[in-house]
């Protein structure tokens, strides 16, 4: 196959998207020639009315994918975004390319932020969901209808038909427009994109050989694979890609994390979920799809309320699920990291030692690390007595098939001290192992010490402030929180040490409310200062959620 035509809309941005595939296909096959054919689409030439009021599917492929099915051409290149989730019969995606930056980017006349828009601006876009999500971050603005191509859109912000639009930053890059639009990129926390959004879609006839052939070398297997999730809540959802739907996926490790978004545009509050799991994309996409689903009939206690999570960013994924789930609208700031300290020696034999006390999750993690630094495991210490600090650490603990003896009532140092003490009887003389951070209050350690116990003490892991991203903190400004949960004193001390240093980012405390896990990190956020809304009577991540529903007035 010597030569090919490609279909292509007549819009400057889709044909700098044809003839880029054009390039990468004459590269890989030299020697190819490449026609690009212009087809006008429905959604090209009907100018004068909103997407969703024009109806129907297929709006910028149909005439595209009609030219394919008839042989007058022999691929068509589409955004993905536009691209209906049930392929025609007869056609199947030959590729689709490594995708651009999926973000939205506000364009603004004023320059700046969404924060910095002047109250009750007017922003020009047609799109169902970027009117949800800016609707719900900032609910004084306005929206007005704005089709037309990108440089039409960018041209009406300068005149001042509009005071922003919102475009997607894929198609800004491919046209070279990036810089001269000096627009502010939307950190996805904030702003969801399409299904698909940045990516492209080489759609051939199901059935030709040669033409798979060719646009295989295309093809990115980690593009398709997150594009497919998100697709595949639109999908499921049963709605088209003008309905008020945002997702976006990503790759973490053998995990897929998918993002998602829903309504908005009626009386109910958008609906946000997050789900990370190994499974197929599209099973992914079908479940984001049930849950987002139920949230939306059953909206839960803190529907409407935003709340900030500081925990580690390789932590944070179970309160920020407790949260949705509660209906909550979550923004991650990771203000600290829990890395293993490598120098750290092993302990001796497990029969070295009476008693193993584990002071957080994190201890009993970074111990086993350290065991298996060494070539040996936790399992060994199933002939110690061990005793944790709390259910949760107790769960930890369980992971690696060993359970405690003494779970002490409450979930601090102090209780486990006592709890100890009335299990033994005496410590005096007893063995005690004590894994801990580098940042672990040393009551536990002197106490024992000083009534008889001998206590080894083994820093194995450090707790590190993470300095915020610049995105992270443009994205933490613009959210306006309703509450911020703290699940330790250190993040306590990082959070004000970045919030309180930059006027932008500092709370006005009311009507935010500082949610703490439990005395301990009460105690932070008073010598800081800062008032204790309320304190999770259960010290656990389960308490901390009923803490924050409690602050935000919607438990008693």
């Amino acid at each position: 196959m010597s030569r090919i035509v490609l279909g292509s809309r007549g819009s400057a941005l889709a044909l700098a998207q044809t003839r880029w595939v054009a390039g990468r296909l004459q590269e890989a096959h030299p020697g190819l020639e490449v026609t690009v054919e212009i087809l006008s689409t429905a959604g090209d030439r009907i100018q004068d009315r909103p997407l969703p009021a024009i109806g129907g599917k297929g709006l910028f492929t149909r005439e595209l994918e009609e030219a394919l099915l008839d042989g007058r051409i022999d691929g068509a290149v589409h955004s993905l975004k536009d691209l209906p989730t049930e392929m025609t019969p007869g056609l199947t995606l030959g590729a689709v390319p490594a995708r651009e930056n999926p973000a939205d980017v506000l364009v603004s006349r004023h320059g700046g932020t969404l924060a910095e828009l002047p109250p009750g601006a007017v922003v020009g876009t047609s799109s169902p969901r970027r009117r949800a999500q800016l609707a719900r971050l900032r609910p004084d603005l306005r929206f007005t209808d704005l089709r037309g191509n990108v440089p039409t859109r960018l041209r009406k912000v300068r005149e001042g038909a509009v005071d922003a639009t919102v475009l997607a930053a894929a198609g800004l890059a491919r046209l070279g427009l990036l810089e001269e639009a000096d627009g502010w990129p939307l950190p996805s926390s904030l702003m969801l994109p399409a299904p698909g959004q940045g990516a492209l879609a080489l759609q051939i006839r199901d059935g030709d050989a040669q033409m798979a052939d060719l646009a295989g070398v295309l093809h990115d297997p980690d593009t398709a694979r997150t594009v497919a999730a998100e697709r595949a809540v639109l999908a499921a959802l049963g709605t088209g890609c003008s309905a008020p739907v945002g997702a976006l996926a990503r790759i973490q490790g053998e995990t897929l994390v998918l993002d998602a978004c829903f309504g908005g545009e009626d009386d109910r509050p958008q609906v946000r979920r997050r789900l990370a799991s190994p499974a197929a994309p599209e099973a992914l996409g079908q479940d984001m799809a049930a849950r987002l689903l139920e949230a939306r009939t059953c909206p839960g206690p803190l529907a409407g309320k935003r709340i900030v999570v500081t925990r580690a960013e390789e932590q944070a994924g179970k309160l920020h699920a407790l949260l949705e789930e509660r209906g909550a609208e979550v923004l991650d700031l990771p203000v600290l990291t829990v890395v293993p300290e490598e120098d750290t020696p092993a302990p001796g034999p497990a029969g070295d030692y009476d008693w193993v006390l584990f002071t957080s999750m994190n201890a009993v993690r970074m111990f086993a690390r350290l065991l298996e630094r060494h070539g040996r495991g936790l399992a060994e210490f199933a002939v110690c007595r061990i005793a944790t600090v709390g259910p949760a650490t107790a769960d930890a603990l369980r992971e690696y098939g060993l359970s405690p003896a003494l779970i002490p009532p409450e979930a601090v140092g102090e209780s486990l001290l006592t709890a100890l003490q009335e299990c033994t009887g005496s410590v005096a003389g007893l063995s005690i192992l004590l894994p801990q951070g580098n940042l672990a209050r040393p009551i536990i350690r002197d106490t024992l010490a000083a009534q008889g116990a001998k206590v080894h003490a083994l820093v194995t892991y450090r707790t590190e402030a993470v300095l915020a991203t610049e995105e992270q903190l443009q994205t933490f400004a613009n959210f306006r929180p309703d509450a911020v949960a703290f699940a330790s004193p250190s993040a306590v001390r990082n959070f004000f040490a970045i919030t309180d240093s930059n006027r932008s980012l500092q709370i006005n405390n009311d009507p935010c409310r500082f949610v703490s896990i439990g005395p301990v990190t009460s105690k932070a956020l008073e010598e800081l200062g800062k008032p204790v809304a309320q304190e999770a009577e259960e010290h656990t991540l389960g308490g901390l959620v009923v803490a924050v529903e409690r602050a935000l007035g919607v438990r008693t």
